[in-house]
């Protein structure tokens, strides 16, 4: 819902496109239901069949934990569009299908879930994943560790 001066407008607020949300709250991406083939974790709704990852990334610089955190959250979509170009098999055309659920500091650690379309084989996509290599670069970081886990469906 919209508000308006702080009180409801009566109009309902249009979900990203980006979201894969069928309504939303709050905000545009605040998913409260999925269209079919989704499934809400959380306040996102992400791909029934999917490839989860978690990409562990050092940074070449030595600044501190909050700069290196705040650096790399500025790269979160330039992460998203190398991931997807990586993996390949339709992610140039479906980039939202990459989705985070968490960041952890240290060396940043990033989890998330690539949804794998109707239209493409699950079983390339995860095989497609172990092209990720280590020692590969997002700006200053370097991926220095990765691990995947495949939902809704069993490689070959």
């Amino acid at each position: 819902m919209i508000s308006v001066n702080g009180e409801p407008s009566g109009k309902c607020q249009a979900c990203s496109v980006n979201s894969n949300c069928l309504t939303c709250r709050g905000s545009a991406t605040f998913c409260i239901s999925c269209p079919s083939g989704f499934k809400l974790m959380s306040t996102t709704c992400i791909a029934i069949v999917h490839i989860g990852f978690a990409l562990t990334f050092a940074s070449s610089t030595a600044g501190s934990v909050a700069i290196e955190m705040k650096q790399f959250q500025s790269l979160l979509e330039e992460i998203r569009q190398t991931l997807s170009g990586i993996i390949g098999q339709g992610y140039q055309v479906f980039p939202h299908m990459v989705t985070f659920s968490s960041l952890a500091s240290g060396s940043v650690i990033v989890k998330g879930n690539l949804g794998v379309p109707s239209n493409v084989s699950a079983s390339k996509i995860y095989t497609g994943t172990q092209n990720i290599q280590s020692n590969a670069f997002i700006g200053p970081f370097s991926i220095v560790g990765s691990s995947y886990t495949a939902s809704g469906f069993t490689p070959t």
